[in-house]
């Protein structure tokens, strides 16, 4: 297993006063719902295993994420990152004790350990999805609506990269709400290029002259700066 980086604890920090149900899947309990003295939905995610030891997350989410989630408005990988604090404990579990917590900053989790970015919740393979639903009162919780600046400063943080909010306004092939496929290409073609020439110039400076495409250092450096759509 992955050597984990963290600050050891003797415990959790919460509890995890009642079990509400599976969410994750029937043939294999993945992700699980507790609840928390004050009703909070606390989340365990198993991720790995070596001969006896499960390592599985905990972390406190907050109702809206959880609904956001179910909603498929948020991606497993999100929920996980929107923990509450940004804090994940991973814990190695042997023989149905804690053998070792592990506290670690949601922007430090090993890339293996986190879904895919298109993981989000499908309703075939919830197991206990109403009994969950319900528990928490979901569908009748209010989400507050998205400040985008704050999300995408926080998106920032959690890729560790420049998140850049592309506005098309006007012009021909954009209308409200949707563009044609051949102005949202050559316009992220357009940036894509612009944000490679930027990286070299950060790397070998802005008098570098022409590099051949073959060079290995460009090559490499380039692959620092790619661009992914994303929202």
């Amino acid at each position: 297993m992955i050597k984990i980086r963290g600050i050891s604890l003797p415990e959790l920090p919460f509890s995890m006063k009642e079990f509400v149900g599976v969410l994750l899947f029937q043939e294999f309990p993945v992700t699980s719902l507790y609840s928390d003295d004050s009703g909070m939905p606390v989340i365990k995610e198993w991720i790995d295993c070596d001969d006896n030891v499960d390592r599985l997350f905990f972390y406190q989410s907050s109702k809206e994420n959880l609904k956001k989630f179910l909603d498929g408005k948020i991606s497993q990988g999100e929920l996980i990152r929107n923990a509450v604090d940004d804090l994940i404990f991973i814990v190695d579990e042997e023989n149905g004790q804690f053998a070792q917590i592990k506290l670690v900053s949601t922007s430090q989790i090993p890339e293996d350990y986190l879904p895919s970015e298109d993981s989000f919740f499908n309703a075939q393979n919830g197991v206990q999805t109403q009994k969950i639903i319900e528990y928490f009162d979901i569908e009748n919780l209010e989400i507050t609506p998205l400040n985008l600046d704050e999300h995408l400063k926080k998106l920032a943080k959690q890729k560790s990269s420049e998140v850049f909010n592309l506005h098309l306004k006007e012009g021909k092939g954009i209308r409200h709400g949707r563009v044609d496929t051949d102005v949202l290409g050559s316009t992220l073609l357009s940036f894509d290029n612009l944000y490679k020439e930027v990286a070299l110039d950060y790397f070998f400076g802005r008098n570098r002259g022409e590099l051949k495409i073959s060079t290995k250092d460009k090559r490499e450096k380039l692959g620092l700066s790619t661009t992914e759509v994303f929202l």
